[in-house]
């Protein structure tokens, strides 16, 4: 299936040049989204320093895992954007390609990995949980087994992937953009009317994907956005850095829910500010940082040591890799030989699949 529309023009301008290529400064961005989680899952571990697990801890976690969604849902739409300008097109199937060779491999590996140490009775698994893992329906458990629950991010991607593609082959981009904002609008509605009937909410729930839907909209909107000055000298300014604190009174307000599902839009938009000022300006202030050697490398290892630490990030496993510091090296370290071995190869197969005529 393919959608046929014209780009405008300015997109055509914009997504000119190829969008395959990495951009630094979100590698560092994902560096930091991928040490929120790996600190929120540090707290409680054996000999970690900070002990208590708070409802603040748990946001921070989460929080990062949202960064993760919002700077998805920008680069997917970016490339999307940009095959429309280079075939006037769309290929469905070659878009579910892509991702199955980007997050399958791991996942796979991982859940494997799992599978056999739950066997052994080294993991405690309940089976449900991952055939849920599984199957990419694990945002819907609420307390799901440790091994597999951080698997919950990738089935709210998956299942909001399943329908972006279709909606702008279906809609055409200026409708999709529509239901796009509209899901948007609704999803702090969403979050706090799932939280009354089930009472766990935003935990599990697929209203997570709006943040996903805010990237997306960031990305499809760029050229226009990138035709106001007013909205370029904002970007220049230090307000999408003083923004920044919405999050944090978000995540210092964790206990108190309903406020922090409302704040919880306004990070996303404050981290899509973030994402477009060091797209555009990675020279700003903080663009340094995030271009630097370490976060950009730490950036890309970010899939593979989401998926793996949560073997070693354990704060009830009582075994000796669940230690502090063993847990974190034994992450890295893992993490690294799934980049090289795992995520590597099949990415490097993918771009020969592309190349392909």
């Amino acid at each position: 299936m393919q959608a046929t529309t014209t780009p405008t023009r300015a997109a055509r301008i914009a997504y000119s040049a190829s969008t395959r290529s990495r951009i630094p400064s979100l590698d560092g961005m994902r560096a930091i989204s991928i040490l929120l989680v790996l600190f929120g899952h540090l707290v409680g571990t054996d000999r970690f320093w900070f002990t208590e697990v708070t409802e603040p801890v748990r946001a921070l976690a989460k929080f990062g895992v949202h960064v993760f969604f919002v700077i998805s849902g920008y680069l997917i739409t970016r490339i999307l954007m940009g095959e429309w300008h280079r075939t006037g097109s769309i290929s469905i199937g070659r878009f579910y390609t892509r991702r199955a060779f980007r997050i399958l491999p791991v996942a796979i590996a991982y859940l494997g990995v799992v599978a056999v140490l739950a066997w052994a009775g080294v993991v405690p698994m309940l089976w449900s949980d991952f055939l849920h893992a599984a199957s990419y329906t694990m945002n819907f458990i609420d307390g799901p087994s440790w091994a597999v629950g951080h698997l919950w991010s990738l089935s709210v991607e998956e299942q909001f992937y399943i329908l972006w593609p279709l909606a702008l082959v279906v809609l055409r981009w200026h409708r999709a953009q529509m239901a796009c904002l509209l899901f948007v609008i609704a999803a702090p509605a969403l979050r706090i009317a799932t939280k009354l009937h089930y009472g766990h909410a935003a935990w599990w729930a697929p209203t997570d994907a709006d943040a996903i839907a805010i990237g997306c909209l960031l990305a499809s909107l760029g050229p226009r956005l990138a035709s106001w000055p007013g909205y370029l000298r904002l970007l220049r300014s230090p307000v999408p850095l003083l923004s920044l604190a919405i999050p944090a009174a978000g995540i210092a307000l964790a206990e108190h829910q309903g406020l922090s599902y409302l704040l919880m839009q306004a990070a996303h938009l404050s981290v899509a500010l973030l994402i477009d000022k060091y797209v555009r300006f990675p020279e700003s202030l903080g663009g340094g940082l995030l271009n630097s050697t370490v976060l950009t490398h730490l950036g890309v290892l970010s899939y593979s040591l989401y998926i793996w630490q949560e073997l070693f990030l354990d704060r009830t496993s009582t075994l000796a890799i669940a230690r502090f510091p063993v847990n974190i090296i034994c992450a890295l370290c893992v993490a690294v030989v799934s980049y090289r071995f795992v995520e590597q190869p099949f990415l490097a197969w993918r771009e020969r699949l592309q190349r392909r005529p």
